[in-house]
């Protein structure tokens, strides 16, 4: 989850940026609630 947070630091309008990257599929609050998952795999 390192990583997750990492993201959640950045600046405001990065962050936006990467806001726009989800859709409505899988949107970010999403990942934030499966990131542990998602980073415990080796894609």
């Amino acid at each position: 989850m390192a990583q997750w947070f990492q993201l959640q630091k950045i600046d405001s309008k990065y962050l936006e940026q990467l806001d726009q990257l989800y859709d409505d599929t899988f949107p970010m609050e999403i990942r934030q609630y499966l990131s542990e998952w998602i980073e415990s795999h080796d894609w």
